[in-house]
């Protein structure tokens, strides 16, 4: 049986999202961020792991969207470094429940999970 969706986000995508966030910006709190990110990941199905993980990608990159926006877009994998572009798009789920959040806190006010 192939292995279930929600698997793609593990802790190895999570420590690799973080590197390339660091390779960016050495201040980049990698250890912060994979500990959060990682803390009871296994216990999420597929939307609650790229939610806990775009939140704790929320906490590590700067409070002003303009600088986070930049980090992001620096850090993202383009096709011509990327094995199976395919695969790595599904893998940007974090990135884009970031941008998704923090774009509807800037118009409501302090930044909440969906739903809520």
């Amino acid at each position: 049986m192939a292995e279930p969706f929600k698997e793609w986000f593990n802790p190895s995508v999570v420590a690799a999202l973080g590197e390339r966030q660091r390779q960016v910006d050495s201040t980049f709190p990698l250890d912060r961020f994979v500990r959060e990110a990682t803390d009871g990941l296994a216990a999420f199905e597929l939307k609650g792991r790229v939610t806990h993980i775009a939140e704790a990608l929320r906490r590590a990159l700067p409070a002003e969207w303009p600088a986070a926006v930049d980090r992001l877009l620096a850090a993202a994998p383009t096709p011509s470094t990327v094995r199976r572009p395919w695969a790595s798009m599904w893998r940007c789920g974090p990135c884009s429940m970031w941008s998704r959040s923090t774009a509807s806190a800037t118009r409501r006010g302090p930044w909440r999970p969906w739903g809520s």
